[in-house]
C-alpha cells in the first residue's frame, strides 16, 4: 500500500471516530459493575459474582467444550464450580483497562473432571451491540469460534 492511501485510511477512520461511527469498545469496569448474577440466556448456565470477592458457577464446563485437552472427549455433563474472582486487564497484561473477570476455580463439584478445568479463566467484560454491558467467554472451540455471552439478571 502506497504511502498517500495510508493517509487517507487514516484520515478515513479519523473522521469515522470523531463522528462517533466507530465506537471504542473497551471497558474500564469497576467492582459494582460486574458483582451480581449473570445468565447465559442460550444455556441458561450461570455466574454469581459477589462482593467478597467470590463467585459459583452452575456450569464451569460451558466455557470448555470446544477444548479437547480441557474435557473428556464426548464429556456433555455439567460441573458446578466455585472460588475467588478478581477484575483486571486480560491476563498477560500488567496494565491497562480493567476489562476481565478472572476466575480462580477453588472447587469443582466433580474431582475426577477438576483436572480438566484450568485453575484460572478470564471472562472479557464488554457491551453487545446495544450497549448493554454483558460478560463474554470464548468456549475453546476454533471450528465453531462459539463466544458464551451472559447478561446481568441482578
Amino acid at each position: 500500500m502506497t504511502m498517500r492511501r495510508w493517509w487517507c485510511l487514516a484520515l478515513v477512520l479519523f473522521a469515522l471516530t470523531g463522528c462517533g461511527l466507530l465506537k471504542d469498545t473497551r471497558i474500564d469496569a469497576k467492582q459494582s459493575d460486574v458483582t451480581g448474577t449473570w445468565r447465559d440466556p442460550d444455556t441458561g448456565i450461570e455466574l454469581v459474582l459477589s462482593e467478597a470477592m467470590t463467585f459459583e458457577t452452575s456450569d464451569a464446563a460451558l466455557y470448555f467444550r470446544g477444548c479437547t485437552s480441557c474435557l473428556p472427549e464426548g464429556f456433555t455433563g455439567t460441573v458446578k464450580g466455585s472460588g475467588t474472582w478478581e477484575l483486571g486487564p486480560p491476563t498477560g497484561k500488567k496494565s491497562g483497562p480493567k476489562n476481565y473477570v478472572h476466575l480462580t476455580f477453588t472447587k469443582v463439584e466433580n474431582d475426577h473432571l477438576a483436572k480438566y478445568i484450568p485453575s484460572t479463566l478470564g471472562v472479557r467484560v464488554e457491551r453487545d451491540p446495544e450497549g448493554t454491558l454483558v460478560l463474554s467467554a470464548y468456549d475453546g472451540n476454533a471450528e465453531t469460534g462459539y463466544g458464551h455471552i451472559l447478561y446481568k439478571t441482578s
